[in-house]
C-alpha cells in the first residue's frame, strides 16, 4: 500500500482567496470541502445552516377596520 507524499516543501492555492500559502497551512472547510486557507476558514460555515438560507420570519398582514368610514369634509 503507498502513502502519500507530507507536502512539507509544497505550496497550494486557496480556493476562496486564491492566493498561495503553504501545502500544510490549507485545510478543508466544513460545508464546502474547498481547500482553504486558515484566514479564509470560517469553522462554522454549513450550506445548511447559514443565515441566507433561511428565510426571514413573516408576520401575517393587519386585518381592515371592522366599521370603515369615508374621509368626510366638514369644511362645506
Amino acid at each position: 500500500m503507498s502513502k502519500f507524499a507530507s507536502g512539507k516543501h509544497s505550496w497550494s492555492l486557496c480556493d476562496r482567496c486564491g492566493f498561495r500559502h503553504r501545502y500544510d497551512q490549507i485545510v478543508s472547510e466544513s460545508g464546502t470541502e474547498w481547500r482553504v486557507c486558515r484566514t479564509c476558514d470560517d469553522g462554522t460555515y454549513n450550506l445548511s445552516t447559514h443565515p441566507q438560507n433561511t428565510p426571514p420570519p413573516v408576520s401575517p398582514d393587519s386585518q381592515g377596520l371592522r366599521f370603515p368610514r369615508p374621509d368626510v369634509n366638514v369644511a362645506l
